[in-house]
């Protein structure tokens, strides 16, 4: 099933005074002063040879402080895509199909 653009929500949770997965350690006051007024930011997709492709947009970002720590939710679009299935065809229709993955393309 082949589609346009899929709205999409996330969550990202944010390691404080703590290595991230890149061994980076940022400080609350950092990451505080970062997402402000965050929007219209590029979903990117990091490829093998160290570039990024941008594959969609966040359109809000808001930084969230509770009593499980800091993480970022939003909300955005990724540009086309669709579902992977294996389909039944009678007269030209899908009569039938099971979803085998979600796809993402370039376009």
């Amino acid at each position: 099933m082949r589609t346009e653009n899929i709205e999409v929500t996330f969550k990202i949770p944010i390691p404080v005074d703590k290595p991230d997965l890149n061994g980076v350690i940022y400080s609350k006051e950092a990451i505080r002063n970062a997402y402000k007024n965050v929007k219209d930011v590029p979903i990117e997709m990091s490829c093998s040879d160290g570039q990024f492709l941008p594959i969609g947009v966040a359109q809000e970002v808001e930084l969230i402080e509770d009593e499980d720590g800091m993480y970022i939710t939003g909300v955005g679009l990724v540009w086309h895509g669709g579902t992977e299935e294996s389909v039944e065809i009678k007269d030209s229709k899908v009569t039938s199909f099971k979803v085998n993955g979600i796809g993402i393309v370039k376009e």
